[in-house]
């Protein structure tokens, strides 16, 4: 036991002054960063840096969250074995980096269940130990609609993400979906957002941990992460209640996104090596190009194929539904090149124009061709890659629209031809 650590200023103010705090982080398995005294001195001890020095697991891999909604990464030096923490989202000073002096188990007085303290060299706050006041419950004035009290970040009066970013305009989910950094950062912008977002953090860490995913049961899976959602929305109170459900949504997808696709590349192995032998004896019988029509003969189909293949390379189910319609531009790209079509072309109502009349290209069109494109591409995890976007990608759990549901239907196609 680390006699320094148990006797540092910040520890004991936890023990004698957050017996509450200290209780939940025992029970809940959490770890204390303890600075060195010596880092301390001057230092104005208070709840606020206590929480930013209490560290829970995510689902994230040498992630941390605080207790007051702060990213700690871990960086561990493989050559000299030595560990150090940095101080990521939410802090004052983004990129501090503190060295991991030892680690060991504290026991209570009344308690079997220990807590683990790791020493640190110095604070993770080191521009304003003084002057924190996170989670400072304050009443609102003049903010129609908002909770009478919140939680604020800094202490002070919320301030509201844009109208703009607050109806998600210009596309956030997408950015959401393919960059979690951008969708916290909505997240923490949210009034009140910091204990429910450490409450869905932490559902997300138990989901990990502990669900099975089973076969035909994806439905019900994908309404359990609308209801991590739907909850985080309903705690924040927040009044652009839709967009803070839609960014819970993303973060809660890109949280889980390995999960999901690992668990369900080992439900549907055998229905994928199914499907990979169909697309080769596909392959086989029409080597020549037979089998799609003639107007597509000369045209040159090498970036929907290597589309294709790429529905393999990401894990993230929203991700794997952009690519899907990247696959399906890059399609009819390539037909309005090909020499023997002179028309526009036509996919719902958006036309991609040519030099003479106009063609519409829809599921009876793109089956077959694309039968014959993913044929070429030999995509490894066909069965897989259209579960993961029927049920989990994003626009899938809110309601696609029109567009993303002709897509998932002709995916459905594709499994079935190759696979029944």
């Amino acid at each position: 036991m680390d006699d320094d650590a148990a006797a540092s200023p910040l520890f004991t103010y936890l023990r004698t002054k957050l017996p509450d705090l200290l209780e939940r982080a025992v029970s809940e398995g959490w770890k204390v960063a303890v600075p060195q005294a010596s880092s301390l001195r001057g230092a104005a001890i208070s709840q606020a840096l206590v929480e930013s020095h209490l560290l829970r697991q995510t689902a994230i891999r040498d992630e941390w969250k605080t207790a007051n909604g702060r990213t700690v990464v871990v960086v561990k030096d493989s050559g000299s074995g030595s560990v150090r923490l940095t101080a990521g989202r939410g802090f004052p000073v983004q990129g501090n980096t503190v060295s991991v002096l030892a680690e060991d188990l504290w026991y209570g007085p009344s308690s079997d269940q220990g807590l683990q303290l790791v020493s640190v060299s110095e604070p993770l706050e080191k521009d304003s130990l003084s002057t924190l006041n996170s989670y400072a419950t304050t009443v609102l004035e003049g903010e129609g609609g908002l909770p009478q009290n919140a939680y604020l970040r800094g202490g002070g009066r919320a301030t509201l993400p844009s109208a703009e970013v607050a109806r998600g305009d210009g596309g956030d989910e997408h950015r959401w979906c393919e960059d979690d950094k951008k969708c916290l950062e909505y997240i923490e912008g949210i009034a009140g957002s910091g204990r429910p977002l450490a409450e869905l953090e932490g559902r997300l860490v138990e989901f990990s941990r502990t669900y099975i995913f089973a076969r035909n049961y994806e439905g019900e899976t994908a309404e359990k992460l609308r209801g991590f959602a739907m909850r985080f929305a309903e705690e924040t109170g927040a009044p652009c209640f839709d967009s803070a459900y839609k960014a819970a949504l993303c973060h809660t997808i890109n949280i889980l996104e390995s999960k999901i696709w690992s668990s369900l590349k080992d439900i549907y192995a055998e229905d994928d090596m199914k499907a990979r032998s169909a697309m080769s004896r596909k392959l086989s019988a029409s080597c020549s190009g037979a089998g799609i029509s003639e107007e597509f003969q000369d045209v040159d189909f090498s970036e929907p194929v290597s589309g294709f293949r790429g529905l393999d390379e990401t894990q993230s189910p929203a991700m794997k539904l952009f690519c899907l319609q990247g696959i399906q531009k890059k399609t009819i790209d390539a037909i309005r090149k090909g020499k023997n079509h002179k028309g526009a072309v036509t996919v719902f109502g958006t036309s991609q124009l040519g030099s003479g009349g106009s063609s519409v290209v829809g599921t009876d069109e793109l089956l077959p061709l694309w039968i014959h494109l993913v044929s070429r591409a030999g995509v490894e995890n066909l069965m897989t890659n259209f579960v993961v976007i029927k049920f989990f990608s994003f626009f899938s759990l809110i309601g696609g629209g029109e567009h993303n549901n002709f897509l998932v239907t002709l995916m459905e196609s594709l499994v079935n031809y190759f696979l029944y």
